[in-house]
């Protein structure tokens, strides 16, 4: 049930992100501009992903680095993947949007393994 809790949360969590990020990828640098929409995610997801999609009913401190660490880790993926796309040619609106699957699933596995178990 955690998967289907955390499809729906994750698309809205992303949904809003990734809009910040397609409108920030027009004016500024990629690194500022996932960094920027990555902030805004973990804040959301922090407290969405361990009390709505993983039930867990103390979000301690511990649990809060770990999530910071694991925001930190997809940021830099996230932005060293479009940078790497978009040397290939692929547009980074459209390497943006190419990478949520493969973050998403990333983020869930260890979010449900490490982060609020």
């Amino acid at each position: 049930m955690s998967k289907k809790r955390f499809i729906i949360f994750g698309f809205v969590n992303t949904l809003a992100t990734n809009i910040i990020l397609q409108i920030l990828l027009f004016f500024i640098q990629i690194s500022l501009a996932t960094l920027i929409s990555q902030l805004i995610g973990m804040i959301i997801g922090f407290f969405v992903y361990g009390k709505l999609v993983f039930r867990n009913s103390s979000l301690s401190i511990k649990k809060l680095t770990m999530y910071i660490y694991l925001t930190l880790l997809i940021w830099i993926i996230n932005w060293s993947g479009i940078y790497f796309l978009s040397l290939n040619g692929i547009k980074k609106n459209i390497a943006a949007i190419l990478l949520i699957p493969f973050l998403a699933l990333f983020s869930y596995l260890i979010q449900k393994r490490k982060v609020f178990v």
